[in-house]
């Protein structure tokens, strides 16, 4: 009895106090093993939230090495701005390789500051009728106002998109969303690549002069507006002429003409 009673008390000796700190293979705890995973997601988290950057951020520690103005440049490329994103039809596979130039000019106004800045690109958009990539230039401006009063930014930002808060707490303000509507802005309506095999854009002078794509002018027409030299009367002149009709004096102008013939329907309206 005596045996079996020591052989208990040193087995349970032997035992650790709380199941959970069980000795690891290297020597270590598993409350140890558990404390430094913690800690490992930590750094993990941190590192991801540097990395997370804006593609455009104005950083308030640029602006302190030097007195105002301040001039940044920012060298990116179409895949840091995410235009696919935002609806743009462009081409993923030339993104990375696509530059973007945005030269930005900052200065102090009052507690905030006002930004202005113009944007360089070449971008690889898809030509809506081929479905060929080509580079398309860009060039567009924007203007920001780093607002410090949240409470001002609160009220204007639903009126004026171009209204960024940027309050002595904050460290970095993002300009990506200004610049990226900038640029789709700037971007054609319809894109067509005015290539040999596009017939779009051969047809419709994309890139190409008047004589490159074919097409004859006439000296009487304006080559600015579609609009013969004379106005709408040398139109009418024209149209007559083409007719067999000869073709009669212009009267006037259109407006001209439309007030007479307002003026001589108001005796006949007042009579009835």
């Amino acid at each position: 009895m005596e045996i079996d009673q020591r052989i208990g008390d040193s087995s349970a000796s032997d035992s650790p106090a709380h199941p959970e700190q069980r000795r690891t293979g290297d020597g270590t705890s598993s409350q140890q093993g558990n404390a430094t995973g913690i800690n490992a997601d930590k750094r993990r988290k941190r590192k991801a939230k540097k990395k997370q950057r804006p593609a455009i951020g104005l950083r308030r520690s640029d602006l302190t090495y030097k007195p105002a103005p301040w001039l940044l440049q920012y060298d990116l490329t179409a895949a840091d701005l995410r235009l696919g994103e935002l609806g743009v039809a462009i081409n993923d596979e030339a993104c990375g390789t696509s530059p973007v130039t945005v030269v930005l000019h900052v200065d102090r106004v009052g507690a905030g500051f006002y930004a202005h800045g113009d944007v360089t690109a070449s971008l690889p958009l898809v030509c809506d009728c081929c479905l060929a990539p080509f580079a398309c230039p860009v060039e567009a401006s924007f203007q920001v106002w780093l607002n410090a009063n949240p409470e001002e930014c609160r009220s204007e930002l639903v009126e004026d998109p171009n209204i960024v808060p940027f309050p002595a707490h904050v460290h970095e303000a993002d300009l990506t969303g200004v610049v990226t509507d900038a640029i789709c802005v700037a971007l054609p309506s319809v894109s067509l690549c005015a290539g040999p095999d596009c017939m779009a854009g051969a047809r419709s002078g994309v890139g190409l002069s008047g004589a490159d794509a074919g097409w004859s002018t006439d000296s009487g027409w304006s080559t600015d507006s579609g609009i013969p030299a004379g106005g709408g009367a040398a139109m009418e002149g024209g149209e007559l002429a083409r007719m067999g009709q000869p073709a009669r004096k212009p009267s006037g102008s259109l407006q001209f003409a439309a007030l007479r013939q307002l003026r001589g329907r108001l005796p006949s309206a007042i009579a009835n």
